[in-house]
């Protein structure tokens, strides 16, 4: 008799234990990893790997009250392609910031590092500043459509005495259904205090989610100035490019 009443009891516990996962509350914390390969890196409308192929990837951390910190990485070319002797091959990106959805709208505040490790011999700073670059910016999305102003507290990408330059933007996304959708940009990228610097990019693409990929297929242009954006091969960095990029989230 007493076996019996034990045994039921074990019964009923462990048969309330699925209900009580099923109440336990959800992780505060996300942690999410992306790679990508692409036929080349554009940034602002800028070639950064010189016509070539580049490797990506990087990972975030997001915090139910909003906050969030990731990090993300690329190869590079530029620097090199530029003449001087450097040898900075990859691009690493810090960023943190807090963002937070009110209905459809959304909010996002935060600060964005972007370190270049290698190499800078004499020649490139006697011609350059070093190209690690600090910007603070603030965005608000509606559904589809997302404003963006990022502000540089330190010299732009190597241009020697631009502290300040901004970069306004303008940036459109909007699901087709099937895994399809489509997205606009335009920016324009001001230079303090360096001629022929300042410059507008814009782009227009097309993304599939496939389940185990998702392909991306834009177009790109500018209309940076060329004797300024150009390297040593003469190639044209803000000329209209068409890429495609293979990413994965996970």
């Amino acid at each position: 008799m007493r076996l019996s009443i034990i045994a039921a009891s074990l019964l009923s516990a462990f048969a309330a234990l699925p209900a009580l996962a099923e109440d336990a509350p959800a992780s505060p914390h996300t942690f999410t990893g992306n790679i990508a390969v692409t036929s080349e890196y554009i940034y602002r409308g800028l070639a950064q790997t010189n016509n070539r192929p580049a490797i990506q990837g990087g990972f975030d951390y997001s915090h139910a009250s909003g906050l969030y910190v990731g990090n993300w990485n690329s190869s590079i070319s530029w620097i090199g392609d530029a003449g001087l002797g450097a040898s900075a091959s990859t691009e690493m990106d810090v960023y943190a910031g807090f963002k937070k959805a009110f209905g459809d709208f959304t909010f996002d505040v935060g600060s964005l590092y972007y370190y270049y490790p290698g190499n800078y011999p004499g020649s490139w700073t006697d011609a350059y500043a070093k190209p690690n670059t600090l910007e603070l910016y603030g965005a608000a999305s509606w559904k589809w459509f997302t404003l963006k102003y990022s502000n540089a507290t330190t010299s732009v990408f190597g241009n020697r005495g631009s502290n300040g330059s901004g970069y306004s933007e303008a940036n459109f996304a909007y699901d087709l259904g099937d895994g399809w959708g489509v997205n606009a940009h335009a920016g324009h990228q001001q230079i303090k205090h360096v001629y022929n610097a300042s410059y507008s990019d814009y782009k227009v693409g097309v993304t599939k989610d496939w389940g185990f990929v998702t392909t991306g297929l834009a177009w790109t242009g500018t209309t940076a100035k060329k004797d300024f954006y150009y390297n040593t091969v003469n190639s044209d960095l803000g000329k209209s490019r068409v890429t495609l990029t293979v990413s994965k989230t996970f």
